[in-house]
């Protein structure tokens, strides 16, 4: 009777020693959690900032936006969770589940916090470049010259050189880079029969289009030469680095008639300000 006595006191003990286990490592896995909150919320800050700016591509934007916003509702649906615990009844009838649960959470949250180092790594960087579409381009043209070629080119590579380094700056993650170029145009019209207004005409279709979509076809016309040069820098360059395994998507996006700084309140309808390109780097994990 005492033995039964003694192993009964030995398992109520065990029971009671895990469950105030579960309870330190559920308190310790909320306050690593609530830390992990507010990073979240500084790195959005600083996209939403850098986005303002005009600095952060809308491609980057959406999908670490995204990424954001579901790991903010992944980290809240978590801290219910823990939240709902409050007793040792509780924690004594669902141990195992809320074991599992936790070495699931310690794994996420560590991945979590990788991607969020990373992204504020990457909203730290200098990944943002104007140029001034006067410079290469003559007006209504969207063919580079063999001296605006050179130029663009260097500029290039020197993009290119600044994503690969940031890559190599996090070699342990499988990671994929973007350069997105944007083109813009002023509202300058383009003479109707005139080769330019037949050439974009033909391109999106249309017998009579009006000025706002050949200036759209126009800008995008712009944004392809550039990143033609870009893609073709980035195959020799990668060719020269073997080692380099990291892979690209490259986008041109015509903007058309769109500002394209937000901070300029005073630009005219017809204004050389307007006739930009903007280059974007990024690169990005999989952001599970």
């Amino acid at each position: 009777m005492k033995l039964i006595s003694c192993i009964t006191i030995i398992i109520l003990f065990a029971s009671c020693t895990s469950t105030k286990s579960i309870k330190n490592s559920v308190s310790s896995e909320e306050k690593s959690l609530q830390v992990l909150s507010n990073k979240v919320d500084f790195i959005n800050t600083k996209r939403l900032a850098k986005k303002s700016s005009g600095e952060l591509d809308d491609l980057t934007d959406s999908i670490s936006g995204k990424y954001i916003a579901r790991l903010k509702d992944s980290i809240n649906s978590r801290l219910s969770y823990f939240n709902a615990l409050t007793s040792n009844k509780k924690i004594r009838r669902h141990k195992k589940d809320i074991n599992n649960y936790l070495k699931q959470a310690t794994q996420a949250y560590s991945n979590e916090l990788e991607n969020i180092i990373f992204l504020d790594d990457l909203f730290s960087a200098s990944t943002f470049n104007r140029l001034n579409t006067a410079t290469f381009f003559g007006s209504g043209e969207y063919k580079l010259g063999d001296t605006a070629i050179a130029q663009v080119s260097l500029i290039s590579k020197n993009i290119i050189k600044e994503a690969s380094n940031f890559s190599a700056a996090h070699a342990n993650k499988k990671l994929t880079a973007m350069f997105i170029v944007y083109g813009y145009a002023d509202e300058e019209r383009i003479t109707n029969g005139s080769e330019l207004y037949l050439d974009l005409a033909a391109a999106i279709n249309s017998s009579g289009p009006d000025n706002k979509l050949l200036n759209a076809e126009l800008s995008k016309r712009r944004a392809l030469s550039i990143k033609n040069i870009l893609k073709e820098n980035f195959e020799i360059i990668k060719q020269q680095s073997p080692v380099s395994t990291l892979s690209a998507n490259f986008f041109a996006i015509g903007k058309g008639e769109l500002l394209p700084s937000a901070s300029i309140s005073n630009y005219q309808p017809v204004d050389e300000r307007r006739r930009v390109v903007l280059l974007y780097w990024s690169i990005l994990p999989q952001l599970d």
